[in-house]
């Protein structure tokens, strides 16, 4: 994707590309580089509906005889 006119530096144009450190802009007629941080979802890890279990067995009583 070619963005016009975006470079910070030389106020030239753009375009977006992706190694294996991510994403980043490129200016094509100065040479610039910028990366472009990607924000991280965070996710609530709340439990659900989960499957019913088993009744727990009646605790023992012993007879002090």
């Amino acid at each position: 994707m070619v963005d016009l006119k975006a470079c910070p530096r030389c106020g030239g144009d753009v375009h977006r590309l992706r190694d294996t450190y991510g994403q980043y802009t490129e200016c094509l007629q100065c040479g610039h580089v910028a990366y472009i941080v990607e924000v991280r979802r965070s996710f609530d890890w709340m439990k659900g509906k989960q499957k019913p279990r088993r009744p727990r067995k009646a605790a023992r009583k012993s007879d002090a005889a």
